[in-house]
């Protein structure tokens, strides 16, 4: 084992390597673009570095999220590279393809555009042009100004780009549902309706941009603690090399998986309004309450803690069930005030196994049910909580999925995969929001209840 910086890292290998990032916000939330080393020439090359060590696995910790990182404030191709790494640790290769690339030194392509910024930026909007790379590059975009490192909406323009296409449905579908795909909110502008009447369609533009700053509060509002913007993610322990080479596409960093995306069509001036899936009101995840007890850490594993600790149990099976082995063994612990190890899962899983029959839950591949519960005949799901991604049961997802798919008939299974996350309050696709909706859906294609159609999941 050893310990050692940037600086010196280098010709050493491990198996695993734990990969600090120690830089991150001060007391007052702002983070300084200053990376040290990686602010000079050339610090690219020491990040390359530090992220190559490990022949098998790295393990990245950081308080300092993606989107945080504001590129616009700093040119050094080094801290770029930062930022695209964390992504990479928090939601693997895709994104590498996905990365977004922004030049300090980007010019709009006609005056139209220019008009269009100039205007907005007389708004009081940070707006940025030329936004992606390859023929991808959107031509306005409005970053969120409590956080530099995202884009609140994508402007798009009937310019250069526009014309450039070889077909209309290039120009009017295919570039916009690859952006949408990527999560960019978008709306457009055509040139025309802009030289008739600028103020109707700024009025417009202002309106998408205060319903996607909106929506971007209550993403950050429904933040869950247990599933962190970055959490401690494990990649592969290969180079990362030039991203830029591999960026082809532009993508909002960190942005929004869009809740009701502006998808103008050339036919008329106003846009359409394409939102998400409409699904019924369902029950609210209830949380035990175990704080009004007396929990001692030191006597958790004594005999005085056995009638507390039974009492802790059966309270978090009546209110909580179905629900996964790991989150009961997590509210135990906390409410005796105790760190979750081995022992004291022991302990809790032992006072499981002592319950009277009539009590006692049965395990479903890690998930506890009540005995009077049936995972067979189980048909609803519950919303809000606290839950990690991993604890919600596949049958949750998949009759949560199912009340989503009866509205629309048919899905692809990417998007019906993020619109029932978002259903549970999730708000981005990370590699455990996502492993958790795959597992739903298998299930949901494995009771019948949705068939596989090419990419999509259609009703049977």
């Amino acid at each position: 084992m050893f310990v050692k910086n940037l600086e010196n890292v280098q010709g050493d290998e491990r198996d695993v390597i734990l990969f600090s990032v120690c830089y991150g916000p001060d007391a007052a939330g702002k983070v300084a673009m200053n990376f040290g080393p990686l602010n000079l020439p050339g610090g690219e090359r020491r990040l390359n570095v530090a992220v190559t060590r490990a022949r098998r696995q790295v393990v990245v910790h950081a308080t300092l999220t993606p989107d945080r990182i504001d590129l616009s404030r700093t040119n050094a191709v080094g801290v770029r590279h930062l930022k695209t790494f964390l992504e990479y640790a928090g939601r693997g290769p895709a994104a590498l393809a996905e990365a977004v690339a922004l030049s300090g030194d980007a010019a709009v392509e006609s005056p139209f555009e220019e008009g269009v910024r100039d205007a907005l930026v007389a708004r009081g909007h940070d707006v940025a042009v030329q936004v992606g790379c390859a023929g991808y590059r959107i031509d306005l975009a409005v970053r969120d100004p409590e956080r530099k490192g995202r884009f609140l909406l994508g402007i798009e323009c009937d310019g250069a780009f526009y014309h450039s296409a070889r077909t209309a449905r290039d120009r009017d579908r295919l570039r916009q549902s690859v952006l949408e795909g990527l999560g960019w909110r978008l709306v457009r502008i055509w040139s025309t309706d802009w030289w008739r009447s600028p103020e109707r369609e700024l009025q417009r533009v202002e309106a998408a941009i205060e319903l996607a700053r909106r929506d971007a509060v209550a993403e950050r509002e429904a933040e869950r603690p247990t599933e962190p913007a970055l959490e401690p993610a494990t990649a592969p322990a290969e180079p990362v090399g030039e991203v830029d080479e591999v960026a082809e596409v532009a993508e909002p960093a960190e942005a929004a998986e869009p809740t009701a995306v502006r998808a103008p069509e050339r036919i008329a001036s106003a846009p359409v309004t394409v939102a998400a899936p409409a699904v019924p009101a369902v029950p609210v995840y209830e949380v035990a309450a175990l704080d009004t007890e007396t929990g001692e850490a030191d006597l958790i594993h004594t005999p005085k803690a056995d009638e507390q600790l039974d009492r802790f149990v059966r309270r978090v099976l009546a209110a909580e069930a179905p629900l996964a082995r790991d989150l009961l063994h997590r509210r135990i612990a906390l409410a005796f005030g105790a760190r979750l190890t081995a022992r004291v899962r022991e302990r809790i899983d032992a006072c499981l196994a002592a319950l009277p029959v009539d009590a006692r839950p049965h395990d479903v591949d890690g998930f506890l049910w009540r005995p009077d519960q049936s995972p067979a005949e189980f048909t609803g799901f519950r919303t809000g909580g606290d839950r990690d991604a991993l604890d919600i049961p596949p049958i949750e997802v998949a009759n949560a999925a199912a009340s989503i798919l009866a509205t629309q008939i048919a899905m692809p299974r990417a998007d019906l995969a993020r619109e029932t996350a978002r259903l549970f309050g999730f708000s981005r696709m990370g590699s455990r929001v996502e492993s958790s909706m795959t597992r739903g859906l298998d299930l949901l294609v494995s009771l019948g209840r949705a068939r596989p159609d090419a990419d999509r999941l259609a009703l049977p």
